[in-house]
């Protein structure tokens, strides 16, 4: 059993300095070249077009943003908000550069986690380990899998939830232990509230879900996507509510 904590720990480690590791020193590099340097945030996390969307709401609803404030009416929300309230339970405690810096450890230290249930995953499923080792090394060592981890987009959580869903539904169906069906099933109401075009991903948990009978199985699938269905509803009624108030501005200006 200490052993296997031991790989456990081992791999962990690997996959987070690699994360850290490759991404500081791009970073670096980035930072020492005048084109560049400017898709920097800080030194701490990298820019891009719309990350901006993912962050904004946490800030404005803190007060922090001012700027952001369009009257009383608000209109429905483009980005779900399951990437934004990570960073808004952050931003509870700290402020927004460290709250960066806190979020970008986050998705590294879930990246390693996804790696190593690779690892549990593919023991249980008995895959040798002349096969097994090198798959969960690159993936734990090759700086293609941490492209998104020092970026603020839902990329860098979602394709090691991903992972994790999976692993968790293999581990199911090879030890048909409820819990590992469980927490696929809470992974992937995460992952659909942060990224509702990855529903389709619980079909993974489908068998599992079918063991428990019709009745429950439609109970958890329910209960999965309440968030994501909360969110969908709030945008309805903002949908509605900012096209009313847009129609009744138009009748004034024309009266």
């Amino acid at each position: 059993m200490w052993k296997r904590f031991r790989t456990y720990g081992l791999i962990a480690l690997l996959a987070l300095l690699c994360a850290q590791g490759w991404n500081r020193v791009n970073i670096a590099a980035m930072q020492a070249h005048p084109f560049a340097r400017h898709n920097v945030r800080d030194g701490r996390a990298l820019l891009a077009t719309d990350d901006a969307s993912y962050l904004q709401g946490a800030d404005k609803l803190l007060g922090a943003r001012p700027d952001l404030e369009q009257g009383n009416v608000q209109g429905p929300s483009l980005r779900a908000p399951g990437y934004g309230s990570l960073y808004l339970l952050l931003r509870l405690a700290l402020d927004p550069m460290p709250a960066i810096s806190a979020l970008i450890w986050l998705q590294c230290l879930l990246f390693a986690v996804a790696v190593v249930l690779l690892w549990e995953t593919l023991l249980r499923c008995g895959i040798a380990r002349r096969i097994r080792w090198p798959l969960v090394l690159l993936l734990a060592v090759m700086p293609t899998f941490h492209g998104f981890l020092f970026h603020t987009l839902t990329e860098g959580i979602t394709p090691a939830l991903s992972l994790t869903l999976l692993c968790c539904a293999l581990l199911d169906a090879s030890s048909m232990r409820r819990r590992w069906l469980f927490a696929g099933t809470a992974v992937w109401c995460v992952l659909m509230f942060t990224r509702p075009a990855l529903l389709w991903m619980g079909i993974a948990l489908l068998p599992g879900l079918l063991r428990l009978g019709l009745a429950r199985a439609s109970l958890h699938v329910l209960l999965a996507a309440a968030p994501m269905l909360g969110w969908w509803a709030m945008n309805c009624v903002r949908a509605n509510t900012s096209w009313a108030c847009i129609r009744s501005t138009g009748k004034a200006r024309r009266a």
